[in-house]
């Protein structure tokens, strides 16, 4: 599919322009609770959402990294 993504430019824009920090920690607040309980953890849900609410934000920070690694990849 790669090889067919021609607006990776666009998408990274457009991602960067529409998923404020707010939006994200609204798209965690959906996840269930029964999809956060986890048997090696003593981590409640609401922490572990916040671990993947973290992740969401810092993977956007850096989405740069991963449309160049995109763009090498793609040659």
């Amino acid at each position: 599919m790669l090889s067919q993504a021609s607006m990776l430019d666009e998408a990274n824009d457009f991602a960067q322009g529409i998923l404020t920090d707010d939006l994200l920690e609204e798209i965690t607040t959906l996840i269930p609770d029964e999809w956060l309980m986890w048997n090696h953890t003593q981590a409640t849900p609401g922490e572990i959402r916040r671990v993947y609410l973290d992740f969401f934000k810092t993977r956007l920070r850096h989405s740069r990294n991963f449309l160049n690694t995109a763009k090498d990849a793609r040659g």
